[in-house]
């Protein structure tokens, strides 16, 4: 008989965007507001969600220094580089600055067996052993950097790593001690199961699992009252499990297969890529198809239901699920568009003119591809114009500025709930 021990993950948790922003806003304490980093180093990709929320909450606790910038270690080059944060192609990019004299803090989302951290504090010292000795040939003068950590989540687990004395003795900075169970974070939706347990803590034991997730769900993310409008400067949260069951409702009740049937997912904006996710697992589910593509790197044929981010490349999370958000893999182009069914998915509707604005840009790039196709003698076969539909998670009631075709308004326009003009803030929106 298995007997589990305390190196045994035992069960999942899932936490949500508020609930890591409160383990933040929790341990900015006063000894990290005096330790005062200048630069926030992250360990991979899931570091950098976390060093943002991080950096956020230094900014507002001492608006007197400066936003400390997010650094990383690139895993290809292992030089420092610099996140830049461009709402449209956030990347990074060389960081050509000095680390002399510098607080540098170390970001990490979960100090498991503490050997990752421990290995990345030892890629950082040869970095600053090279800068020192870059320096002193220089005959620059040179001021060793001070290192700290700071982790979301430290499980309570034994450590096959130990941490420098000089961190464990003030620098060491933890939002929340943790039992060792699996943590879904929100910004990292390809390591959810499909049907996560509850928000911020794993279901008891013995009890029922979607009892507890029923209770969850409407302690967590209520659904808005008849009747009581929410004032526009307020925010209404909800957790990734409400969403999955308004977005599943939709599809039943607005019969979109009956209605649409759409051979293709294109997101409206990076933000919406995520509940494209969601939609294209939920109607493969429904058709019986539940394994998901295969790595480009196999050759594997194109996955049915494909995403297209907004630039019409290929959304493929089978290989880099962080970066096939930022860049695709590869350029399908307007081309891809003909003889599909195009199901547009954005997250709200609110005045609806950014997504009538993306419809007509589809409409107009599908028509010039057409059109080039002729020129170039590869005429596209009689009817195979693209169809386009609209999926929204909320249509907010708000005057609407611009107007979508008619043919969608009609019989193509989904949407799985009715909101008032609140922000709404989804998890999987950092």
């Amino acid at each position: 008989q298995h007997r589990s021990s305390e190196m045994d993950v035992q069960d999942w948790r899932s936490v949500s965007v508020h609930y890591v922003r409160d383990c933040i806003t929790k341990a900015v304490t006063p000894s990290m507001l005096e330790f005062a980093p200048d630069s926030l180093l992250a360990v991979g990709d899931d570091g950098k969600e976390v060093a943002m929320f991080l950096r956020d909450e230094l900014r507002v606790r001492n608006s007197a220094k400066p936003p400390a910038p997010i650094l990383s270690i690139s895993p290809v080059t292992d030089t420092l580089q610099l996140f830049v944060e461009s709402p449209y192609n956030p990347r990074d990019v060389p960081y050509e600055g000095s680390l002399s004299g510098l607080r540098l803090l170390v970001v990490d989302k979960v100090d498991n067996t503490r050997q990752a951290i421990v290995s990345y504090l030892s890629q950082l010292q040869v970095l600053i052993d090279a800068q020192q000795q870059a320096h002193v040939q220089a005959g620059q003068p040179w001021v060793a950097p001070q290192v700290g950590v700071f982790v979301l989540h430290n499980k309570r687990r034994p450590k096959a790593a130990d941490l420098p004395a000089e961190v464990m003795a003030g620098r060491y900075f933890v939002g929340e001690e943790s039992d060792n169970v699996q943590i879904a974070y929100p910004f990292n939706l390809t390591s959810m199961p499909v049907q996560q347990p509850s928000i911020a803590h794993a279901h008891p034991s013995g009890s029922s699992h979607s009892a507890h997730r029923g209770e969850v769900m409407r302690r967590h993310s209520p659904a808005p009252q008849a009747g009581a409008a929410m004032p526009s400067g307020c925010i209404r949260s909800m957790s990734s499990h409400y969403v999955e069951s308004i977005l599943e409702k939709a599809v039943e009740e607005q019969q979109l297969v009956q209605r649409f049937q759409p051979t293709m997912l294109v997101a409206a904006s990076d933000g919406a890529l995520a509940p494209a996710r969601m939609l294209r697992n939920y109607l493969r589910h429904r058709a019986g198809r539940t394994m998901p593509d295969q790595p480009i790197a196999t050759q594997a044929p194109t996955p049915d239901l494909p995403i297209l981010t907004p630039r019409l490349e290929l959304y493929h999370e089978g290989t880099n699920p962080y970066l096939a958000h930022i860049m695709g893999v590869r350029l399908w182009g307007p081309q891809s568009l003909a003889g599909q069914k195009v199901l547009v998915v954005d997250k709200a509707d609110s005045t609806r003119s950014t997504l009538a604005a993306f419809v007509k840009q589809l409409g107009d790039a599908a028509a010039a591809a057409k059109a080039e196709a002729a020129e170039a003698g590869h005429p596209w076969l009689e009817g195979s114009d693209p169809q386009f539909g609209v999926f929204v998670l909320h249509n907010k009631k708000v005057e609407k500025t611009a107007d979508l075709p008619g043919n969608i308004l009609a019989d193509r326009y989904f949407c799985c709930e009715e909101a008032d003009n609140a922000n709404i803030a989804y998890p999987f929106a950092t």
